[in-house]
């Protein structure tokens, strides 16, 4: 994990839909390093070494997708942007023995990129296997601060720093 929060972080992206199309904008509009992995369209770049490592695919093929990353010794965390079911977080966290973030997007099919960068709600759940607490932090964002994805940008990397130490 790169410690300076203002330096250009190295980021996945799997999977390339519209919540990954989306993530990849907002990510590459903060100016980060953005490697996109879906192998559907043929785009299969992976950061071995990367920051964070956001999931953008539908339910059933989190743990495909996680057994992947674990397989290729890509570094956690992973923050799925799915929505999944309850428990689903907790029990990857356990299964692979790694941090992993729930980060559920809010979009919107007509305004995708818009509500990516403008986030009214961004929740945020925090997971390690054999941690019995879920860590949660919600941002205030008012629909016209055209910083907000800068502030969800620095809780999540606040809540990832608390959690590899």
């Amino acid at each position: 994990m790169n410690p300076d929060k203002n330096s250009p972080l190295t980021i996945n992206v799997i999977g390339y839909g519209v919540v990954g199309k989306a993530q990849v904008h907002l990510l590459e509009n903060l100016g980060h390093h953005v490697f996109v992995y879906d192998p559907a369209l043929k785009r299969t770049d992976l950061a071995i070494h990367a920051d964070l490592t956001f999931i953008c695919t539908p339910e059933q093929v989190a743990d495909d997708v996680i057994q992947l990353l674990h397989n290729r010794g890509v570094n956690p965390p992973y923050i799925i942007k799915s929505t999944v079911s309850i428990g689903t977080t907790a029990r990857l966290a356990h299964k692979f023995d790694t941090h992993i973030c729930h980060n559920p997007e809010f979009l919107r099919e007509r305004s995708p990129f818009h509500d990516v960068l403008h986030p009214d709600r961004p929740p945020l759940r925090l997971r390690h296997a054999g941690e019995p607490a879920v860590v949660q932090r919600d941002v205030g964002v008012d629909e016209h601060d055209d910083v907000a994805a800068r502030r969800l940008r620095a809780v999540v990397l606040e809540l990832v720093v608390a959690a590899t130490g």
